[in-house]
């Protein structure tokens, strides 16, 4: 035994000659060392300093236990006059810039290795005379704005650390309501046009170094005559009541969400209200009120289709068309909305819902669980984040929750959590209160308790800087989940991003046996303008827990995604891919059945998701025949383009199985019908960003 363990390390010991980068123990069983190696720990980026600036900068040797280093300056050790100086000594010292800008402006201070002089790391500084402030807009160096609107503002500020600035419209810091004001605070903001035309029309923005109050830059504004929003009138009685709505979108900076509540009086007048907005970009989460009645007001003409203007005590004013629909004692109970911004680069593009409320739910959040899809941005990863999941609120604690985040294609389940997870407040007259689960936190406005179906019963807002996401949550009529509670036909639907540059949906039939297998029957994806060829259908295995949530696997992927279960007709999915596919499973009724004749009457509907602001929003009411004829009048706006009251006719096919197309270009429109009184359908095809419509039955046929 002994030799055999003799010949065993002989063989070993002749094997670590050989494999050196193994690190074996060689003679004299020490290890191989490790290069030398050097690097800038601060500033981590290139630098641009002021003439006479100073700046910090540190260096990191490792592998070596001389960490001594020396310093240079443009290749002269500890620099000089012309291009600045080192001072102090080791591995932090202190750059001082030279009294005026040398030549070349840019050049390295490097830090270079005492014990292995090849080894160095340096960074790039770039000298300027001074602070130097600039301002961009979409056409600079001046603008027109027409009132009412917004124009979107970036500074830039070079030669100091101190970035930080001031604005003011004619003088006056952040604005006023004559001139308009400023939305948002830092180097990118909103200007937010005043409701009429000032005198003089034509002035200033400005923003200020703070670093150096006398480097500025000014834009020349001129604000114009507000283009009016060509609405119907004489229809106003159709709204009235309590109504909370929910907008989410795009602007120049980045993702916006809006969530609120506003009570009408069933004449144009907007009475009272408040909401809450929350950005990645320049407007952090604020709370506001709606100003009454004449500055906030609507009109709504015989074809329920209708304009609001709704002003709050931020400044921010939201120009919004309305398409309302399902009448119960002559009032509209639900619609579409979206934003009708001018088409502009700053315009905010957005679409959403609007939910005729319940006033006596507001009193304390009846116990019972709630299925949740948000969505939004993370500036993290810099891409889309969506969280579907389920949580039972009772008695001002949040408890038995699950969720499946998916944030740029890294994809997270939480729970499920028996026992407390969080908290939420009581409400306020307009259904507002506010939920907290560990260090996330929501606004949200209340609906309804019971919904019909299609309906939330919440919209929610999260208040923190990052990620900022909103959606909506439905009540969960069922207690108890099992593998049985998932079966029969379903219509799966969702949006995602592929990248910065186009976005993606689909459109599915699914079968689910109710016990293990969900099959995909048709498939049908549009990535960026372009329909992907058909491959093999998926099949996947699925597992449902207590609370309804459904985790998916396939053959290659242990976690394909997440379906949370209402228990009603509609189910939230939660996709796997980097793109973060996210919206409904809805249940379809009668497939096999169906035919031209299914689809009669008006529908109301509008895009389901607004993914970049580059994609395209749009309303419409659609007047189906049941004879596969339809009549559309259709709001669309963009950054590009303006369009309202756009008429338009289709013809449409519908096989079977539910799918429908366009009869005469089937390629270019496809689309699904869910039931007699929904059906989702995929537009903008040709786009980078194609969208789904979902149209919902407002009046039947006589």
């Amino acid at each position: 035994m002994k030799r055999n363990l003799g010949r065993a390390g002989s063989v070993l010991a002749s094997l670590c000659l050989l494999l050196v980068a193994a690190h074996c123990g060689g003679s004299g069983g020490g290890k191989q060392k490790l290069p030398v190696q050097v690097s800038i720990t601060s500033p981590t980026s290139a630098q641009t300093l002021p003439v006479n600036g100073t700046l910090a900068v540190t260096a990191s040797v490792v592998n070596t236990t001389n960490t001594a280093v020396t310093w240079t300056v443009n290749g002269v050790a500890n620099g000089n006059a012309n291009f600045g100086t080192i001072t102090g000594t080791g591995l932090s010292v202190i750059y001082t810039a030279p009294a005026a800008v040398p030549s070349p402006a840019t050049f390295n201070v490097t830090a270079t290795s005492m014990a292995d002089p090849s080894k160095s790391a340096s960074v790039s500084f770039t000298i300027v005379a001074g602070v130097e402030v600039s301002i961009t807009i979409p056409s600079s160096p001046t603008a027109n704005v027409a009132a009412q609107a917004s124009l979107g503002l970036t500074a830039t500020v070079i030669g100091t650390s101190n970035t930080a600035v001031t604005w003011t419209v004619n003088g006056v810091t952040n604005g006023n309501a004559t001139f308009g004001t400023i939305s948002g605070t830092g180097l990118s903001v909103t200007f937010n046009a005043p409701a009429a035309v000032p005198s003089p029309a034509t002035f200033n923005i400005t923003v200020t170094s703070q670093a150096d109050p006398n480097q500025s830059a000014s834009v020349s504004v001129t604000i114009t005559a507000a283009v009016p929003l060509v609405c119907g009138s004489g229809n106003e009685s159709i709204l009235s009541g309590q109504y909370a709505f929910q907008l989410k979108g795009f602007n120049h900076n980045g993702f916006n969400a809006v969530v609120g509540s506003i009570t009408v009086d069933g004449s144009g007048h907007i009475k009272a209200g408040e909401l809450d907005m929350n950005s990645t970009g320049a407007i952090s989460a604020t709370h506001a009120t709606v100003s009454a009645s004449p500055i906030s007001s609507y009109s709504v003409g015989s074809d329920n289709r209708g304009c609001a203007t709704i002003v709050t005590s931020s400044g921010v004013t939201l120009k919004t068309r309305l398409d309302l629909g399902v009448i119960s004692l002559n009032t509209a109970t639900q619609g579409q909305i979206m934003e009708f911004d001018p088409a502009n680069s700053s315009a905010f593009i957005a679409t959403g819902q609007i939910f005729q409320q319940n006033p006596s739910d507001f009193f304390v959040l009846q116990g019972g669980a709630y299925v949740h899809l948000l969505t939004g941005w993370d500036s993290v990863t810099n891409g889309r984040i969506v969280c579907g999941g389920v949580h039972t609120s009772s008695g001002g604690s949040i408890s038995n929750s699950e969720q499946t985040c998916n944030d740029a294609g890294t994809l997270t389940t939480t729970g499920p959590t028996v026992g407390s997870t969080g908290t939420y407040t009581g409400m306020d007259a307009n259904g507002r209160f506010t939920e907290s689960v560990g260090s996330n936190n929501l606004v949200a406005y209340f609906v309804t308790q019971n919904p019909p179906p299609g309906v939330p019963s919440i919209l929610n807002l999260t208040t923190n800087a990052n990620p900022v996401l909103a959606g909506q949550a439905t009540y969960q009529t069922q207690n108890i989940f099992s593998q049985s509670s998932l079966v029969g036909d379903y219509v799966v639907y969702a949006n995602g991003v592929n990248s910065s540059t186009s976005g993606k949906i689909f459109l599915a039939l699914a079968t689910a046996d109710g016990s293990s297998k969900l099959t995909f029957n048709s498939y049908d994806e549009n990535d960026g303008g372009v329909w992907l060829a058909g491959g093999t259908l998926p099949v996947y295995t699925y597992s449902v827990d207590f609370v309804g949530g459904v985790s998916l696997t396939t053959s290659r992927l242990a976690n394909a995604g997440h379906l949370y279960l209402t228990g009603g007709t509609l189910a939230v999915y939660v996709g796997a891919d980097t793109g973060a596919f996210a919206g409904y499973s809805a249940a379809q009724s009668n497939s096999g059945s169906f035919s031209n004749s299914t689809l009669q009457g008006t529908f109301f509907g509008s895009g389901t998701e607004i993914v970049n602001q580059s994609a395209e929003a749009e309303c419409d009411i659609a007047i189906l025949n049941g004879t596969g004829g339809i009549s559309l009048a259709t709001d669309i706006t963009s950054v590009s383009n303006q369009s309202a009251d756009h008429l338009s006719t289709e013809t449409i096919t519908i096989a079977a199985n539910g799918t429908l197309a366009l009869t005469a270009q089937p390629s270019q429109g496809t689309g699904i019908v869910i039931n007699p009184n929904f059906f989702v359908f995929a537009t903008n095809t040709t786009s980078e960003y194609p969208t789904i419509l979902w149209l919902t039955l407002n009046i039947p046929p006589v």
